[in-house]
């Protein structure tokens, strides 16, 4: 079962990521998702339009669009963030290397593997010319107090 898309479009404008935060826990208030399952998407969002924002347009420096799509299919939430950026696949990616002091740790990445790490699937695709990720979570019947709603 497919439902009702959410749409979003936004400035490649690091303050317009709180707008994309809004809509997305507004968009997800009528499903069942857990707080921990709301707060990865959130992640996500916050780390791949900042790595859109900074890394996919090396060659622009005029704004230019994001679009985010939310909705809920076979009981996963799903996530979709396009742009029209340098093709970048982020589910091929390098790992950081593993440290055993956190001042040996390398700058950068951490985000990208966290996403590969929490989410319940990543899939990335270049499509007409466009980066098209998509992360998504299983949604559960599950009545605990972590779960969002509408009535929240």
């Amino acid at each position: 079962m497919h439902t009702s898309q959410a749409n979003l479009t936004i400035r490649s404008e690091i303050e317009d990521i709180e707008a994309a935060l809004n809509w997305l826990r507004e968009s997800a208030k009528p499903y069942r998702l857990t707080t921990l399952q709301l707060q990865n998407l959130e992640l996500t969002i916050e780390e791949i339009v900042t790595n859109i924002i900074k890394y996919g347009y090396k060659e622009i420096t005029s704004v230019f669009p994001i679009d985010l799509f939310f909705f809920v299919e076979d009981s996963k939430a799903v996530l979709r963030i396009e742009d029209s950026g340098d093709e970048f696949d982020p589910t091929t990616a390098p790992l950081p290397d593993p440290v055993d002091d956190l001042d040996e740790a390398q700058i950068g990445g951490l985000g990208v593997f966290l996403i590969r790490k929490l989410l319940d699937g990543v899939e990335y695709k270049r499509i007409h010319g466009k980066n098209s990720l998509t992360v998504w979570c299983i949604l559960t019947d599950s009545d605990d107090d972590t779960t969002i709603n509408s009535g929240e």
